[in-house]
């Protein structure tokens, strides 16, 4: 049965400036073991592997450092191996190589969180609501599902499922949603203490042996001290400065600006930190760490230790130390590993791919670029060149000019031969840019900016802070907006605004413009909705029925779409005809996330939750793909474009901001 979703787990490239562009013969090797894999090789040609051209290829699929399974937590075992939880299967990492293996699987319910407890590896995780425990053992890697020696009390607090570990590793605190927070013998699971009427439980940990911190009451407050021995909660003011225990009897406390490290009682390093968020230890209490916008800020626990700052290759999702070591594990992207050296800066990861999932990207002449952490470029199976690291909001690219792209920090271009970066904008927020010819329009905080042929008009257009910019389209100079209660298709130039509700009556997610056509899709994850923004009109929509829609693309010079979920699909809106291409197996495991189709139409590029890269030409896809019925789709009517009792603002004047012309 599949499920609607009202959050994508990831947003749809936009699709760039049509123009009459050759597309060359792509030429690509497969020989690098670590770049990818290429599909059937194209017409005429002969094996994949010796420079054939090809209709296809898949780029970043890179065995090593990555997790089938998106990873639920990660423990270093000793130097030398990590284990991961993912896909409801436990992995084993050697960190020498990063080679991953499948160790096993658990028996019922899915595991969150792995600790060191009780001589073993501990796992805490949920079957539906009710909390599953496993021991595994760390020299054979065998599971055992654990049966807790405490009943349910079918009511818990409002968390996830979590656990922490005293400094003596002889107690854990568990939280769940079926049982109120609970300290446990590390060994038996046997329940020592209950802080019944805990308002939350999230991230518990111990502060020492004898007290564990437990939850956030409110803005007032850091959370709940909860007293194993007498199960009394207090509530502790925010602000307050916690101890956080370390290896070797070694301590810190976190204020704001200021961290204090001591050692057996006597103080080692006092320093103005600035942001020092959740910090941990390393395993051999040399330092305390803390990541901060995709670098590692590194303490030494030493008298006059200098604070500095390791730059990451991603923004991680978490970090575990490594036993014995100044190294930690870390998590870029739901499916990538890697390790750091807090002491020399050195990162052993993946390479060749990007570590988290593409968010956007863009293809012309077949030539890719993918935004991950950061940018890259690729011909082929490899990558030509490599920006900064960099979020995208939105790409567009075109036949000999620099990519354009857009991020929370600004509109930039990429040589896509250097991977040099360019400021464009200000350095103000911007998630919407789109180039045509010489013109370029950007969203920047309040204002959609225009540069015409090198002439700036920053004040184009002006908008209420109610109204979100989604899309911008240079040729038409059309703008693509949402509030929170319906869609709008604004034209500045003309003073016009074509403004309609969601298709289902719904909160609106998503809008985008078919550049240089008068043509826009809406979108929520399984309906696709196509509008005329110059007439004004609804035109039909398609929903798969056994698949859902993670991306969408317009084909240029053409009436057809690009879907995306477990196939690609070629949806023509007004013939009402789909033609499907299963994905190759290779990407089966990861999720679509974002796809475009090249200036001239020939080209479809599609990234993946993995961080790898598929590239196609839309002939080869035709050429494989299945023509598909009523069994496999759905065409949907035309919407109202207006709901009932439903607010929405009808004219320009009311999207437009004050002093538009200052």
């Amino acid at each position: 049965m599949r499920v609607r979703e009202t959050f994508l787990f990831a947003t749809i490239a936009t699709v760039i400036s049509c123009g009459p562009k050759a597309t060359p013969p792509l030429v690509t090797s497969t020989n690098d073991p670590d770049a990818g894999t290429s599909s059937d090789v194209g017409v005429g040609a002969g094996g994949g592997g010796t420079g054939e051209v090809v209709w296809t290829w898949s780029a970043g699929i890179v065995a090593a450092w990555r997790v089938d399974g998106i990873i639920n937590d990660v423990l270093a075992l000793d130097d030398k191996r990590a284990l991961a939880i993912g896909g409801g299967a436990l992995h084993l990492i050697a960190l020498d190589t990063g080679a991953v293996t499948k160790a096993a699987t658990f028996e019922k319910g899915t595991p969150a969180a792995l600790v060191h407890a009780g001589g073993r590896v501990l796992a805490w995780g949920n079957h539906g609501k009710v909390a599953e425990a496993w021991s595994i053992d760390p020299a054979t890697l065998a599971v055992t599902r654990l049966d807790l020696p405490d009943a349910s009390v079918g009511a818990g607090p409002k968390g996830r499922f979590a656990i922490g570990v005293s400094p003596d590793g002889t107690r854990v605190v568990t939280c769940s949603d079926d049982r109120w927070p609970t300290v446990r013998d590390a060994t038996t699971l046997a329940p020592v203490q209950t802080f019944s009427g805990a308002d939350g439980c999230n991230s518990p940990r111990f502060v020492d042996d004898g007290r564990v911190v437990l939850d956030r009451v409110d803005s007032r407050t850091a959370g709940r001290i909860g007293d194993v021995t007498t199960g009394k909660l207090t509530p502790v003011k925010a602000g307050t400065v916690l101890p956080l225990p370390g290896p070797g009897g070694r301590s810190a406390s976190v204020e704001v600006g200021k961290v204090t490290i001591s050692a057996r009682g006597k103080e080692l390093v006092t320093h103005a930190a600035g942001a020092f968020s959740q910090p941990q230890w390393l395993a051999d209490g040399s330092a305390l760490v803390s990541t901060a916008r995709g670098s590692l800020v590194v303490l030494p626990a030493k008298a006059g230790g200098v604070m500095r700052t390791v730059e990451m290759p991603a923004a991680f999702r978490r970090t575990t130390p490594i036993p014995g070591t100044a190294k930690l594990v870390f998590q870029a992207g739901p499916h990538r590993l890697g390790v750091i050296d807090a002491a020399s800066g050195a990162v052993v990861t993946a390479q060749g791919t990007n570590l988290r999932d593409v968010a956007k990207i863009a293809v012309i002449d077949g030539t890719v670029v993918s935004g991950a952490e950061r940018l890259r470029v690729w011909r082929g199976e490899t990558i030509l060149a490599a920006g900064p690291l960099a979020v995208a909001e939105t790409i567009d690219v075109d036949a000999g000019k620099p990519a354009l792209y857009a991020t929370l920090d600004g509109v930039f271009t990429l040589d896509m031969t250097s991977g040099e970066a360019v400021a464009v904008g200000d350095g103000a927020s911007s998630t919407a840019a789109d180039r045509h010819e010489d013109r370029v329009l950007f969203d920047a905080d309040e204002y959609v900016r225009s540069r015409d042929g090198g002439v700036a008009d920053d004040h184009w257009f002006k908008r209420k802070d109610d109204f979100f910019v989604t899309d911008v389209d240079a040729a038409t100079g059309r703008v693509a907006m949402t509030d929170d209660n319906a869609f709008y298709v604004a034209r500045p130039d003309s003073d016009e605004l074509f403004a309609f509700h969601a298709f289902d009556c719904q909160d609106p997610l998503y809008i985008y413009l078919e550049r240089g056509r008068d043509r826009a899709a809406t979108y929520d994850g399984v309906v696709v909705h196509l509008y005329d923004t110059k007439t004004r009109q609804a035109l039909g929509g398609i929903e798969l029925t056994d698949d859902n829609i993670e991306a969408l693309a317009f084909i240029p010079g053409s009436h057809e779409l690009v879907l995306v979920g477990e196939s690609l699909y070629l949806w023509d809106p007004y013939e009402q005809t789909a033609v499907a291409w299963p994905l190759p197996a290779a990407h089966g495991l990861a999720g679509v996330t974002t796809a475009a189709v090249d200036p001239t139409g020939k080209q479809v590029a599609v990234g993946f939750s993995d961080g790898s890269v598929l590239w196609a030409t839309l002939d080869g896809v035709r050429t494989r793909a299945a023509v598909v019925g009523a069994d496999v789709f759905t065409s949907k009517a035309r919407p109202a474009l207006r709901c009932k009792g439903k607010p929405m603002v009808t004219t320009l004047g009311e999207v437009r901001g004050p002093d538009d012309d200052d």
